[in-house]
């Protein structure tokens, strides 16, 4: 049996559920959910490009406690292994988020982003040819 969290966002109301199931199980609850997400999309005649989704590993991201603000989110992201590994992009920080249920409007987050890097709790660097976060110079410690 693993442990596994749930984030899901409709509207404005977030709901987040811890769990603890087989894999199979597991994919057959996800199975369940994508079915119904899919009746709730033809019904309401929502389009497909409209709906958010997030891809990769949940096991991939980061696990924070709960944040006193987005600033505080933001920093508790940055500031895990995850991020101190290697710089991440604003897209790789806002699924983070949301994967912790934290749901932040992306260009919010470019913003915010950008009053830490100002107050010098973060710093951005060119990777890949975008910029990237991290955690600042004197606290660039990782564990291998």
């Amino acid at each position: 049996m693993s442990k596994f969290k749930l984030s899901l966002k409709l509207g404005n109301a977030g709901y987040i559920h811890y769990f603890e199931e087989t894999e199979e199980a597991l994919n057959e609850r996800l199975d369940g959910l994508l079915n119904l997400r899919n009746t709730i999309v033809t019904k309401l005649g929502i389009e497909g490009n409209k709906i958010q989704t997030i891809t990769g590993e949940p096991s991939n991201f980061p696990t924070i406690e709960h944040p006193s603000s987005q600033y505080d989110a933001i920093i508790k992201v940055i500031h895990t292994d995850w991020a101190r590994k290697e710089p991440r992009g604003l897209n790789e920080i806002h699924t983070a988020l949301a994967m912790n249920a934290i749901h932040i409007d992306k260009t919010t987050l470019g913003s915010r982003l950008t009053v830490l890097i100002r107050r010098g709790k973060i710093r951005r660097v060119k990777r890949n040819g975008t910029y990237a976060y991290t955690v600042p110079l004197g606290e660039k410690t990782t564990v291998d």
